[in-house]
């Protein structure tokens, strides 16, 4: 239960998500599926971790109403052991960052609705209502893609330069 509150919490922070509301004319919504795991912890006092992730169901999703393209470039195998081996070379320390929510930091452009999922905040058992998509959800298509466009130009604005053999490599 803590975990799916945490999930929701998470959710309403980023502002994922409109209030719930009428389905406009036109618009079908997605159903979205929350997706609960226990991890199990080494090394720590807790013994199992357990997490909870809403999910949309993309597959669902329909070419030219719900997404249109779903391109997210990765950096190359060769770009990363060539940067790891400058970096070691010059003996630099490397750190790495990992982002809990990615896909929630990033806005969605599409006008897309969902289905109040099951836990949602509220009694909605009964009713019609959807929610409006504010931010990408895990699960869109478009979800890696529009996460790529956000942090790309965050770390555009911040000074860093694209390589020109590996636009993924800033």
């Amino acid at each position: 239960k803590e975990a799916i509150a945490s999930e929701y919490a998470s959710l309403e922070k980023n502002k994922v998500f409109s209030k719930p509301m009428n389905l406009p004319t036109g618009f079908k919504a997605i159903d979205t599926k929350l997706v609960l795991k226990i991890k199990e912890s080494s090394g720590s006092d807790v013994d199992r971790i357990f997490k909870a992730r809403l999910c949309g169901k993309g597959f669902r999703q329909t070419f030219g109403v719900d997404y249109f393209d779903t391109y997210s470039p990765v950096a190359t195998y060769n770009t990363l052991r060539f940067l790891l081996t400058i970096l070691a070379t010059l003996d630099y320390e490397i750190d790495t960052v990992d982002v809990i929510t990615a896909f929630l930091l990033a806005s969605l452009k599409e006008e897309i609705y969902i289905k109040i999922p099951d836990g949602y905040p509220g009694n909605h058992s009964n009713s019609n209502k959807v929610l409006r998509l504010l931010k990408s959800l895990y699960g869109l298509k478009q979800a890696p893609r529009d996460w790529n466009y956000e942090i790309h130009n965050y770390l555009l604005s911040i000074g860093f330069s694209s390589t020109e053999t590996d636009k993924c490599c800033l």
